[in-house]
């Protein structure tokens, strides 16, 4: 004898489950919401300040190396360093500019650092001197609002300019100062300050 089976067809969700499910999804995508957002922006904030301590380091080797180099030339219309001040309130715009033995290149290098105000920058500048093709290699170093440069002379006093100014009475053709001190401030707070030691590596006849 055969037994007839009742099967009763899926009618799938009643609109009130829906309903009941769609807010709970949306009662959990809040609640991480809520906690992701902050987490994002402090991995954003960390990530920015790792970037800027990452190439702050780049530009104090740069400079470390730049120095490092350091030459005379015997063309009195070229010196090994120059300062120039420019002063607004608290922030500095000051450039530093010199003459080194880039190994990269086959002649002696002028490099030229100096605050791009449009670009928020630190920039430095490098050309290779007395080459019939001069080409200017532009490096963005260091976002900063302020950048100044100061030397140490003979009776340990700081200057603020150097070889471009004789009223201090200094023969800068003859003698480098005994070092120099950089500093720079970021947008964000971060302040760096370089003292660095000077002498010449050789001359350039």
């Amino acid at each position: 004898m055969k037994t007839r089976m009742n099967c009763t067809p899926n009618q799938g969700f009643t609109l009130l489950e829906l309903m009941v499910a769609l807010s709970i999804f949306a009662l959990i995508a809040s609640v991480c919401y809520a906690a992701l957002v902050p987490a994002g922006k402090g991995f954003r904030m960390l990530q920015a300040e790792r970037d800027q301590l990452e190439s702050s380091y780049q530009m104090d080797r740069r400079l470390r190396m730049d120095v490092t180099y350091l030459l005379r030339s015997a063309d009195k219309s070229v010196h090994t360093l120059e300062i120039t001040h420019d002063q607004r309130g608290e922030d500095a715009f000051d450039t530093l500019t010199l003459l080194i033995s880039d190994q990269a290149s086959l002649a002696p290098v002028q490099v030229h650092y100096a605050l791009d105000e449009d670009s928020g920058y630190i920039v430095r500048q490098s050309q290779a001197l007395w080459m019939r093709e001069k080409r200017t290699v532009d490096w963005q170093m260091q976002q900063a609002v302020s950048f100044e440069v100061q030397a140490l002379v003979a009776d340990d006093r700081w200057v603020d300019v150097w070889g471009n100014n004789l009223s201090a009475g200094l023969n800068f053709t003859e003698h480098l100062p005994k070092a120099l001190r950089i500093r720079w401030r970021a947008d964000g707070g971060l302040e760096r300050e370089l003292v660095l030691p000077l002498f010449i590596a050789g001359d350039v006849r």
